[in-house]
């Protein structure tokens, strides 16, 4: 989300907020924990001394803090994500563009077809109020219960904490935002209902963790809903914030999280 997979480095917030004269450093690389970032932090960031240090959270990614206590983990010297995601995709005689044999041309050719089964089987038929969303099965999702893993989220709020310590010895203020992603914001448009209350569970929780340690937090999840939710009814796809395909924010995601954040400076 910070490093702006999916749009030009001309579309990302943080390009944006230095457009509107908001200098700003981005250190945001995909698919890192955010043990990751405190390190890019820590190497490069401390340096540049700035005014704030916004850590950009994504919901569901704090399963990624396992990979560093974990030896078995450790041992397999996997990736978080990313950039390893990318590696393994290249292995992978799916994305080749030619098959060789008769069996993997096939293959590759259903790929489409075995990709909506596979959904089929995961969330079940797909008839949202709003058929503009029948292309994002996931969005279903968000009727489900999600648990919320308490010990993953102790290591991601225990790398929170030392960034924040971190930032204090520079005299920056430390802002903590969060983002969920497209399936959860996209719910309720694409089906008239709310989301099941414990989707949104993960975010309380940080709201509650930085009003305890005296941290600003933003949700970044507001806006963007608010954003969506006040559409024309005539919208089309490329009126909404993410990607049409990927799950990652376009250059109108990115506006909104660089107004947001320019509120809340202009503000305080």
């Amino acid at each position: 989300m910070v490093e702006g997979m999916g749009v030009s480095t001309e579309d990302t917030f943080t390009t944006i907020l230095t457009k509107k004269n908001y200098p700003t450093y981005n250190l945001g690389v995909q698919g890192y924990a955010v043990s990751q970032s405190k390190g890019a932090f820590k190497k490069f960031g401390a340096k540049l001394r700035s005014e704030i240090v916004l850590c950009l959270y994504a919901r569901g990614n704090a399963h990624r803090e396992i990979f560093f206590v974990d030896n078995k983990l450790k041992e397999k010297n996997t990736f978080t994500g990313g950039i390893d995601n990318q590696f393994q995709a290249d292995q992978n005689l799916e994305i080749r563009s030619q098959g060789k044999y008769v069996l993997t041309a096939s293959w590759l050719y259903l790929t489409f077809v075995r990709n909506n089964l596979k959904d089929f089987l995961k969330y079940g038929n797909v008839d949202f109020k709003n058929p503009i969303f029948n292309r994002y099965p996931e969005v279903r999702s968000g009727e489900k219960v999600r648990e919320l893993r308490i010990q993953e989220m102790n290591l991601l709020i225990k790398n929170f904490k030392e960034i924040k310590k971190l930032a204090e010895i520079n005299n920056s203020k430390f802002i903590l935002g969060y983002i969920e992603l497209r399936d959860l914001n996209y719910y309720e448009i694409a089906t008239g209902k709310k989301p099941h209350p414990s989707q949104f569970y993960e975010g309380d929780f940080l709201k509650k963790f930085s009003k305890e340690n005296n941290i600003t937090f933003i949700d970044f999840g507001v806006p963007i809903r608010n954003y969506i939710k006040n559409l024309p009814e005539d919208f089309e796809v490329s009126d909404l914030p993410y990607l049409k395909i990927d799950g990652h924010l376009n250059r109108l995601g990115n506006e909104i999280l660089a107004d947001t954040i320019i509120k809340y400076i202009e503000k305080h």
